[in-house]
Protein backbone atom coordinates (compact mmCIF):
# COMPACT_ATOMS: atom_id res chain seq x y z
CA UNK A 1 0.00 0.00 0.00
CA UNK A 2 1.62 3.26 -1.00
CA UNK A 3 2.81 5.62 1.81
CA UNK A 4 2.23 9.49 1.15
CA UNK A 5 5.62 11.74 -0.04
CA UNK A 6 5.32 15.61 -0.14
CA UNK A 7 6.00 14.97 -3.88
CA UNK A 8 3.16 12.84 -4.15
CA UNK A 9 -0.35 15.30 -3.43
CA UNK A 10 -2.22 14.01 -6.33
CA UNK A 11 -1.98 10.79 -4.78
CA UNK A 12 -2.71 10.95 -1.58
CA UNK A 13 -4.05 8.60 0.60
CA UNK A 14 -5.39 8.73 3.96
CA UNK A 15 -4.02 6.27 6.30
CA UNK A 16 -6.10 7.31 8.98
CA UNK A 17 -9.89 7.02 9.17
CA UNK A 18 -10.04 10.57 10.88
CA UNK A 19 -8.19 11.56 7.44
CA UNK A 20 -10.85 11.14 5.43
CA UNK A 21 -13.21 13.58 4.86
CA UNK A 22 -16.81 13.38 3.65
CA UNK A 23 -18.09 10.57 2.28
CA UNK A 24 -19.57 9.29 5.55
CA UNK A 25 -22.16 6.87 4.31
CA UNK A 26 -18.95 4.96 2.83
CA UNK A 27 -16.77 4.97 5.85
CA UNK A 28 -19.69 4.24 8.09
CA UNK A 29 -20.29 1.13 5.94
CA UNK A 30 -16.29 0.26 5.53
CA UNK A 31 -16.17 0.31 9.50
CA UNK A 32 -18.54 -1.91 10.31
CA UNK A 33 -17.67 -4.46 8.14
CA UNK A 34 -13.99 -4.09 9.95
CA UNK A 35 -15.74 -4.09 13.38
CA UNK A 36 -17.44 -7.79 12.55
CA UNK A 37 -14.59 -9.16 10.18
CA UNK A 38 -11.43 -8.05 12.52
CA UNK A 39 -12.78 -7.63 16.32
CA UNK A 40 -15.97 -10.12 15.99
CA UNK A 41 -14.14 -12.75 14.06
CA UNK A 42 -16.75 -13.04 11.48
CA UNK A 43 -16.42 -14.08 7.59
CA UNK A 44 -18.50 -11.66 5.47
CA UNK A 45 -19.63 -11.52 1.83
CA UNK A 46 -21.21 -8.91 0.36
CA UNK A 47 -21.76 -6.69 -2.91
CA UNK A 48 -21.46 -2.74 -2.75
CA UNK A 49 -21.24 -0.22 -5.46
CA UNK A 50 -19.47 3.03 -4.62
CA UNK A 51 -20.55 5.84 -7.23
CA UNK A 52 -19.62 9.70 -7.54
CA UNK A 53 -17.32 12.03 -9.18
CA UNK A 54 -13.81 11.30 -10.02
CA UNK A 55 -11.46 12.72 -7.54
CA UNK A 56 -13.82 12.49 -4.55
CA UNK A 57 -12.13 9.27 -2.53
CA UNK A 58 -14.11 6.04 -3.87
CA UNK A 59 -11.00 4.25 -4.27
CA UNK A 60 -9.01 6.08 -1.50
CA UNK A 61 -11.37 5.02 0.87
CA UNK A 62 -11.58 1.77 -0.35
CA UNK A 63 -7.53 1.12 -0.20
CA UNK A 64 -7.86 2.52 3.32
CA UNK A 65 -11.06 -0.54 3.99
CA UNK A 66 -8.22 -2.80 2.35
CA UNK A 67 -5.03 -1.81 4.32
CA UNK A 68 -7.18 -1.81 7.45
CA UNK A 69 -8.41 -5.55 6.14
CA UNK A 70 -5.32 -7.03 6.43
CA UNK A 71 -2.93 -4.96 9.32
CA UNK A 72 -1.74 -7.30 11.31
CA UNK A 73 -2.01 -4.98 14.03
CA UNK A 74 -5.17 -3.10 13.11
CA UNK A 75 -6.11 -0.57 16.06
CA UNK A 76 -9.12 -2.18 18.07
CA UNK A 77 -10.15 1.66 18.65
CA UNK A 78 -10.01 3.84 15.84
CA UNK A 79 -9.38 0.75 13.47
CA UNK A 80 -6.84 2.17 11.62
CA UNK A 81 -4.19 0.38 10.14
CA UNK A 82 -0.45 0.66 11.72
CA UNK A 83 1.24 1.65 8.76
CA UNK A 84 4.21 -0.84 9.72
CA UNK A 85 3.39 -4.48 9.08
CA UNK A 86 4.20 -6.39 5.96
CA UNK A 87 0.65 -6.23 4.91
CA UNK A 88 0.47 -2.22 5.40
CA UNK A 89 3.85 -1.81 3.68
CA UNK A 90 2.66 -3.76 0.19
CA UNK A 91 1.02 -2.42 -2.63
CA UNK A 92 -1.67 -5.58 -3.87
CA UNK A 93 -1.89 -3.71 -6.96
CA UNK A 94 1.52 -4.77 -7.87
CA UNK A 95 1.45 -8.71 -7.31
CA UNK A 96 -1.00 -9.55 -10.38
CA UNK A 97 -3.75 -11.77 -9.82
CA UNK A 98 -2.20 -13.30 -6.34
CA UNK A 99 -3.54 -10.52 -4.70
CA UNK A 100 -2.04 -10.63 -1.22
CA UNK A 101 -3.46 -13.16 1.67
CA UNK A 102 -2.72 -12.80 5.46
CA UNK A 103 -2.96 -15.29 8.18
CA UNK A 104 -5.13 -13.33 11.23
CA UNK A 105 -5.23 -14.00 14.95
CA UNK A 106 -9.31 -14.81 13.95
CA UNK A 107 -9.09 -16.02 10.21
CA UNK A 108 -7.49 -15.31 6.90
CA UNK A 109 -8.09 -12.73 4.39
CA UNK A 110 -7.37 -12.39 0.49
CA UNK A 111 -7.30 -9.18 -1.21
CA UNK A 112 -7.55 -8.77 -5.01
CA UNK A 113 -7.75 -5.58 -6.47
CA UNK A 114 -8.55 -5.12 -9.79
CA UNK A 115 -8.39 -2.03 -12.54
CA UNK A 116 -10.84 -2.56 -15.11
CA UNK A 117 -8.85 -0.34 -17.74
CA UNK A 118 -6.07 -2.81 -17.11
CA UNK A 119 -8.43 -5.75 -18.43
CA UNK A 120 -8.06 -5.70 -21.81
CA UNK A 121 -10.33 -8.82 -23.40
CA UNK A 122 -13.36 -10.83 -22.00
CA UNK A 123 -10.90 -14.25 -22.02
CA UNK A 124 -8.72 -12.37 -19.66
CA UNK A 125 -11.42 -11.31 -17.28
CA UNK A 126 -12.82 -15.06 -17.79
CA UNK A 127 -9.28 -16.29 -16.41
CA UNK A 128 -9.45 -14.04 -13.75
CA UNK A 129 -12.58 -14.82 -12.14
CA UNK A 130 -11.90 -18.89 -12.95
CA UNK A 131 -9.20 -18.53 -10.62
CA UNK A 132 -11.65 -17.21 -7.93
CA UNK A 133 -12.83 -20.36 -6.04
CA UNK A 134 -14.36 -20.78 -3.08
CA UNK A 135 -12.31 -19.13 0.09
CA UNK A 136 -12.51 -20.27 3.50
CA UNK A 137 -11.85 -16.85 5.12
CA UNK A 138 -12.79 -13.03 3.73
CA UNK A 139 -11.93 -12.54 0.72
CA UNK A 140 -12.19 -8.76 -0.92
CA UNK A 141 -12.30 -7.95 -4.35
CA UNK A 142 -12.19 -4.58 -5.90
CA UNK A 143 -12.89 -3.39 -9.54
CA UNK A 144 -11.92 0.41 -10.04
CA UNK A 145 -13.31 1.94 -13.24
CA UNK A 146 -15.85 -0.66 -13.36
CA UNK A 147 -17.58 1.22 -15.99
CA UNK A 148 -14.76 0.32 -18.47
CA UNK A 149 -16.16 -3.49 -18.78
CA UNK A 150 -19.42 -2.56 -20.34
CA UNK A 151 -18.47 -1.61 -24.11
CA UNK A 152 -16.79 -5.00 -24.18
CA UNK A 153 -19.75 -6.45 -22.82
CA UNK A 154 -17.69 -7.55 -20.02
CA UNK A 155 -19.81 -6.83 -17.04
CA UNK A 156 -22.26 -9.48 -17.91
CA UNK A 157 -19.47 -11.94 -17.42
CA UNK A 158 -19.29 -10.99 -13.75
CA UNK A 159 -23.26 -11.97 -12.89
CA UNK A 160 -22.57 -14.97 -12.71
CA UNK A 161 -19.50 -14.79 -10.20
CA UNK A 162 -21.24 -12.14 -8.31
CA UNK A 163 -23.66 -14.65 -7.77
CA UNK A 164 -21.88 -17.71 -6.89
CA UNK A 165 -19.13 -16.46 -4.92
CA UNK A 166 -20.03 -15.50 -1.70
CA UNK A 167 -17.07 -12.83 -1.57
CA UNK A 168 -16.70 -8.65 -0.72
CA UNK A 169 -16.99 -7.45 -4.00
CA UNK A 170 -16.65 -3.99 -3.80
CA UNK A 171 -16.86 -2.40 -7.35
CA UNK A 172 -16.69 2.03 -8.30
CA UNK A 173 -17.11 4.37 -11.14
CA UNK A 174 -18.08 7.94 -11.85
CA UNK A 175 -20.12 6.48 -14.67
CA UNK A 176 -22.91 4.25 -13.41
CA UNK A 177 -25.09 4.94 -16.16
CA UNK A 178 -22.79 3.71 -18.37
CA UNK A 179 -23.58 -0.25 -16.87
CA UNK A 180 -26.72 -2.48 -17.33
CA UNK A 181 -29.43 -2.31 -14.88
CA UNK A 182 -29.41 -5.95 -14.19
CA UNK A 183 -25.73 -5.66 -13.49
CA UNK A 184 -26.56 -2.65 -11.11
CA UNK A 185 -28.92 -4.87 -9.13
CA UNK A 186 -26.49 -7.07 -7.68
CA UNK A 187 -25.16 -3.83 -5.47
CA UNK A 188 -25.97 -1.98 -2.19
CA UNK A 189 -25.56 1.67 -4.01
CA UNK A 190 -23.38 3.74 -1.99
CA UNK A 191 -22.88 7.41 -3.15
CA UNK A 192 -19.59 9.42 -2.49
CA UNK A 193 -20.60 12.53 -0.11
CA UNK A 194 -19.14 15.96 -0.27
CA UNK A 195 -16.72 17.54 2.69
CA UNK A 196 -18.05 20.44 4.29
CA UNK A 197 -16.14 23.95 3.70
CA UNK A 198 -14.21 23.86 6.89
CA UNK A 199 -13.67 20.15 6.66
CA UNK A 200 -11.91 20.53 3.19
CA UNK A 201 -10.14 24.02 4.49
CA UNK A 202 -8.58 21.86 7.47
CA UNK A 203 -7.48 18.83 4.77
CA UNK A 204 -6.14 21.70 2.54
CA UNK A 205 -4.22 22.93 5.20
CA UNK A 206 -2.69 19.53 6.52
CA UNK A 207 -1.67 18.88 3.62
CA UNK A 208 -0.16 21.89 2.51
CA UNK A 209 2.39 21.32 5.88
CA UNK A 210 2.95 18.53 5.46
CA UNK A 211 4.72 19.12 2.28
CA UNK A 212 6.42 22.40 3.54
CA UNK A 213 4.29 24.64 1.79
CA UNK A 214 3.53 28.20 2.43
CA UNK A 215 -0.16 28.95 2.23
CA UNK A 216 -2.65 31.89 2.88
CA UNK A 217 -5.34 31.57 4.71
CA UNK A 218 -7.72 33.57 2.16
CA UNK A 219 -6.20 31.10 -0.57
CA UNK A 220 -7.53 28.17 1.07
CA UNK A 221 -10.85 29.63 1.38
CA UNK A 222 -10.66 30.71 -1.94
CA UNK A 223 -9.65 26.89 -2.72
CA UNK A 224 -12.39 25.22 -1.40
CA UNK A 225 -15.00 27.51 -3.71
CA UNK A 226 -13.27 26.97 -6.63
CA UNK A 227 -12.95 23.61 -6.48
CA UNK A 228 -16.44 23.01 -5.55
CA UNK A 229 -15.76 21.13 -2.44
CA UNK A 230 -14.17 18.31 -4.13
CA UNK A 231 -10.97 17.44 -2.64
CA UNK A 232 -9.06 15.64 -5.80
CA UNK A 233 -9.69 18.87 -7.48
CA UNK A 234 -8.31 21.20 -4.91
CA UNK A 235 -5.26 19.76 -4.28
CA UNK A 236 -4.06 20.33 -7.86
CA UNK A 237 -3.46 23.78 -6.97
CA UNK A 238 -1.76 22.44 -3.98
CA UNK A 239 0.54 20.22 -6.11
CA UNK A 240 1.25 22.86 -8.17
CA UNK A 241 2.27 25.28 -5.36
CA UNK A 242 4.63 22.79 -4.53
CA UNK A 243 7.04 23.92 -7.19
CA UNK A 244 7.57 26.40 -5.50
CA UNK A 245 6.72 25.94 -1.62
CA UNK A 246 8.61 28.97 -0.26
CA UNK A 247 6.10 30.91 -2.30
CA UNK A 248 3.27 28.76 -1.44
CA UNK A 249 -0.33 28.87 -2.30
CA UNK A 250 -1.36 32.62 -2.60
CA UNK A 251 -4.64 33.87 -3.51
CA UNK A 252 -3.23 34.90 -6.68
CA UNK A 253 -2.07 31.71 -7.50
CA UNK A 254 -5.66 30.07 -6.56
CA UNK A 255 -7.47 32.99 -8.96
CA UNK A 256 -5.45 32.33 -11.91
CA UNK A 257 -5.08 28.40 -11.65
CA UNK A 258 -6.83 26.22 -14.44
CA UNK A 259 -8.89 23.63 -12.40
CA UNK A 260 -9.30 20.30 -14.19
CA UNK A 261 -13.51 20.05 -12.61
CA UNK A 262 -14.33 16.50 -12.28
CA UNK A 263 -17.77 15.67 -14.36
Amino acid sequence: MATNTPSNILGYLPTRWEDCIGNSKIKYTFQGLLKQIRLQGKRKAGRFFIHGASRCGKTALTKLFAQSLLCEQLGKQTLNPCGVCNPCRTDAATLGERGLEVHLRNGKAHYLPLDATKITSTKELIELLTELRSYDGTRLVTIDEVHRLQHRDMDEQLLKPLEERDFLWIVMSAYPDKLEPMFMKRFVKLGTQSPTESELAIYLQDRCEEAGINHEPAALLRLVDLSECVPGVALQAIDFASLDPETGLTLQLVEEFEFEIAC
